[in-house]
């Protein structure tokens, strides 16, 4: 006779009930400690590309909603930078649209939480690595292992930056998966492989970061799940055999991202993936990624040799005690085992984001994190916590007496150093988040002022932002001008404002100080634009007078100033010491007029260091006269040749906002690593050294920041390189598809042809008009035009002209 499902249903015993009311405690526990840490969560704005990922939801759902669904089989943002699939997230931003609007708060509640289950799968994962443990330590490491997690400073870019949220969720279900097949290999429940296999495949359509997790299960069950007299090969076959259905789900997304982007494989492209990919073994190679893991201060808000950052060292050190203790006291086998897993695990996951892995003193890049500290915070208390103590049938016991006495010190002492870890760690997480907060408030007060200003503005007339804003405290409120655009748009703004924003360059450079003069010119003679500067120690805009500062663009360039070593001392600065020069310029208000700034050094051959990565030899800096905006750029920097005696470097100063928009320049200053025997400085005319380069608006159409759209068939382009002496001909470059020249060199001011070019024309004509078929260019996209004058011998003559952006729409 047939049970009914009454009687088939045993209820819960008083252990299994005991255990459900433990794990609700613990994660409410995990969530009270979140909020403890980031409770300014909920007084920030969006930063960055949360804008542009709102606003296409918002235009999505309300323009054309029937493609909502269909649209998750593609990349929702344009991959002209990126080559990203991740449906997930963007599916949750949609989900968030549809509950908040534009609401801040909706999205970053939704990413706290995100942050507490993730919290709360630490806590899971870790209780099954830790199986062999006593219960109730078995308990206590794993939920110290989850606050420490909870609590890592690392994570605020991650929580704070809504579309960081590619990192919560990626790992959110990446530890499902794990803490379901760690419980289906531990219960023999062959469900949970199947909710693992449906993790990982919500995980990898989150962020591609996720790849990693075959190996991870292939690593643990080759030294975790080591069986008695198992022979190792047998045990490498089985593991095969048991990771083999991730394989599979990898496969299937890998074909289903191949659908969506025509690549299985992805990252940043153009300049800015360029650039990634030259500086790798760079980067990777440098300490300051791994010591941010160990010290994971925001160095803008946190003094480096600040308390904090001492008591963390201090942590450190006490933990090195420790690990002595356990050089004294072995381990037992399944502790040693865990150990070379979680090694593994951290330096595995991190792979993927190799492309772009670095953490900087300021946290940017941090979210990158995200993942690779699970197995870091749970290696810091398979570290510290007193395994030993208590060991599990079967396991070494510690003897009595003196062993046992110092075996019980210790085990307080762990206790103490993990709370001293959370403690200490919660309170630079505070501090870090601070960032945030400052950043939200101006992004605040920018889109205020710019709304407020555009409202004054004449009809018809356009702002433009000279200096764009960049990072606050490594906090970046629009790493691209297209992101300002989108903020000026609905659902941030009740009527559409973007049409009436102009700026310089369609993508934000890597040195915000960098300026492309000749459009700026023919945005000052269009007369369509007022201008603005931000400026940000005041959180303002301040109108720019564009008839007294700009209209000298068109005069002749007056008499040479006279440039005069006043004195010199030594300063230290990017933690070494320099000889600084101090000069002046009489007069300085004719200095801006000049393009180049030729700098001579004579110095003792046998005093100047081998160069080094970061550390520059020389530094060229000034000050703007009597104007605040533009006295905060980066130096120039150039490196010198050691066992050279005398050295010339020629300083491009007009591509710099800081030199060409003030209307004075005030006293220049020149950093050199080894004292010099003479030093001068003179300034020089671009005239007859760059070559200019101009579109015609009969054949191309002006969009937004800059961009040329060809009308027609043809791009059209008039050129002159006429008055660089010796020039025989004429050479027009065409750069790769979203690829910016002056980004991997850092100056339009270039004395070479590009390495990274598509296209080369050779014009015979010095001067004249030049029409390049649309098929020239290999597909559609955006692209840099620049033109150069060469000699007989085709080596390139002064400067090549600044860029011009050519948009080629889809044939």
């Amino acid at each position: 006779m047939k049970k009914s499902n009454k009687q088939r249903q045993s209820p819960l015993s008083a252990s299994q009930l005991r255990e459900h009311w433990i794990d609700l405690a613990a994660f409410l526990a995990i969530a009270f400690v979140n909020l403890l840490v980031f409770h300014h969560t909920f007084d920030l704005y969006f930063f960055s590309d949360d804008f542009c990922h709102v606003w296409f939801v918002h235009d999505l759902i309300h323009n054309s909603p029937q493609y909502f669904f269909q649209r998750l089989h593609f990349a929702w943002i344009d991959e002209s930078i990126q080559l990203v699939f991740r449906p997930m997230v963007e599916l949750t931003l949609a989900l968030n649209y549809l509950c908040g609007g534009a609401d801040a708060r909706v999205y970053h509640l939704t990413n706290l939480l995100l942050h507490t289950c993730t919290a709360y799968g630490v806590f899971g994962v870790s209780r099954r690595l830790f199986s062999l443990a006593q219960p109730r330590q078995q308990r206590l490491a794993a939920f110290l292992s989850a606050i420490i997690f909870a609590v890592y400073p690392l994570h605020c870019e991650a929580i704070e930056w809504i579309v960081g949220r590619v990192d919560l969720l990626c790992t959110c279900f990446y530890l499902g998966s794990l803490w379901l097949f760690l419980k289906s290999r531990q219960d023999k429940n062959r469900s949970s492989l199947i909710g693992s296999l449906i993790c990982f495949a919500f995980s990898l359509l989150s962020k591609e970061t996720a790849v990693t997790l075959p190996v991870i299960i292939f690593l643990f069950l080759v030294t975790c799940e080591k069986t008695a007299g198992e022979r190792r090969n047998q045990r490498w076959i089985d593991s095969i055999k048991v990771s083999m259905p991730y394989c599979l789900v990898l496969a299937g997304f890998l074909l289903l991202r191949s659908f969506a982007l025509s690549t299985p494989i992805g990252g940043y492209q153009g300049a800015f993936g360029q650039m990634l990919s030259d500086t790798v073994l760079i980067r990777l190679s440098l300490p300051d990624t791994i010591l941010k893991f160990l010290i994971p201060t925001n160095a803008d808000v946190v003094p480096v040799g600040g308390k904090l950052t001492w008591a963390l060292r201090g942590l450190y050190l006490f933990t090195g005690v420790f690990l002595l203790h356990h050089l004294y006291f072995p381990w037992a086998p399944w502790l040693r085992r865990m150990l070379v897993f979680l090694i593994a695990f951290l330096l595995i996951t991190p792979l993927p984001t190799c492309q772009v892995l670095y953490i900087s003193a300021n946290l940017i890049g941090s979210r990158l994190a995200y993942l690779p500290s699970v197995p870091f915070c749970i290696l810091l208390v398979l570290l510290l916590f007193p395994f030993a103590a208590s060991s599990p049938a079967g396991e070494p016991k510690i003897g009595s007496g003196a062993a046992a006495l110092i075996n019980r010190a210790s085990s307080y002492g762990a206790y103490l150093l993990l709370a001293a870890f959370i403690v200490v760690f919660g309170i630079i997480t505070c501090r870090n988040d601070l960032a945030w907060l400052h950043a939200s408030e101006a992004t605040v007060s920018f889109l205020r002022g710019m709304k407020e200003e555009l409202k004054h503005l004449p009809a018809g007339t356009k702002l433009a932002l000279l200096n764009p804003p960049g990072y606050v405290e490594g906090v970046s409120m629009f790493s691209s001008n297209a992101y300002i655009k989108s903020a000026l748009q609905p659902p941030f703004q009740q009527e559409d404002l973007s049409g009436r924003f102009g700026t310089l360059e369609m993508l934000r450079l890597i040195d915000v100080d960098l300026l492309n003069v000749s459009r700026l010119r023919e945005m000052v003679s269009s007369g369509e634009y007022t201008f603005f500067y931000w400026n940000s120690t005041r959180s303002q805009l301040i109108p720019a007078s564009q008839n007294e500062e700009m209209c000298w663009m068109e005069t002749a360039t007056p008499a040479r100033p006279e440039i005069t070593l006043e004195r010199h001392c030594k300063v230290e600065t990017h933690g070494r010491i320099y000889e600084r020069y101090y000069f002046n310029v009489l007069p300085n208000s004719a200095a801006r007029f000049f393009d180049f700034l030729d700098v001579e050094i004579e110095t003792d051959p046998h005093s100047i260091p081998a160069p080094e990565f970061r550390v520059p030899h020389v530094l060229v800096s000034w000050t703007s006269g009597y104007d605040e905006r533009f006295d905060q750029f980066s130096p120039i920097k150039r490196w010198l040749t050691p066992g050279c005696h005398r050295a010339a470097y020629r300083v491009a100063v007009s591509e710099r906002a800081s030199w060409f928009l003030p209307r004075q320049v005030g006293q220049i200053y020149l950093d050199l690593i080894a004292p010099a025997r003479h030093v001068s400085l003179k300034l020089v005319s671009g005239k007859h050294l760059v070559g200019r380069l101009w579109t015609d608006q009969t054949a191309l159409r002006e969009c937004a920041d800059g961009l040329h759209e060809i009308k027609d068939r043809d791009c059209v382009l008039n050129y002159d390189v006429s008055e660089i002496s010796g020039a025989k001909f004429a050479v027009l470059e065409i750069s790769k598809r979203y690829y910016n020249f002056e980004q991997l060199t850092g100056t339009f001011r270039q004395s070479k042809l590009s390495l990274h070019d598509c296209r080369r024309l050779r014009l015979p004509e010095l001067q004249g008009r030049i029409s390049i078929p649309v098929q020239t260019f290999p597909a559609k996209g955006w692209y840099h035009v620049r033109v150069a004058a060469m000699s007989p011998d085709e080596k390139i003559l002064g400067y090549v002209s600044d860029p011009i952006y050519i948009l080629v729409p889809d044939r």
